[in-house]
């Protein structure tokens, strides 16, 4: 949330670089833990697809659309993709956030 508060939220000219830093030092860890259990996939309960997904869903489409310097965890690129093939994930999860840009 912090990275997506920091690069839409925030006006450009109101954005300090270590805040950014901050947070990616904080989401980094979380989101290699999230790789390592979706190891076991293709979903997050092994081959069942849960409503606990979408929560996760929603925040990987930031992860992944945001403009920050990120790792390569490849699980995590894995089920992105595949979430994107559920017509109902692209629908409602990819949704723009452009008119958020600069609100706070």
């Amino acid at each position: 949330m912090e990275v997506f508060v920091y690069d839409v939220r925030l006006p450009p000219k109101t954005r300090d670089p270590r805040i950014l830093a901050d947070a990616t030092e904080r989401l980094i860890p979380l989101a290699k833990i999230l790789d390592a259990r979706l190891g076991n996939g293709p979903w997050l309960d092994g081959d069942r697809f849960r409503f606990a997904y979408i929560a996760c869903g929603h925040i990987l489409h930031r992860y992944h659309s945001l403009e920050w310097d990120r790792p390569q965890l490849r699980n995590l690129e894995d089920y992105y993709e595949c979430l994107q093939t559920r017509l109902a994930y692209r629908q409602n999860a990819m949704v723009s956030y452009e008119d958020l840009r600069g609100s706070y």
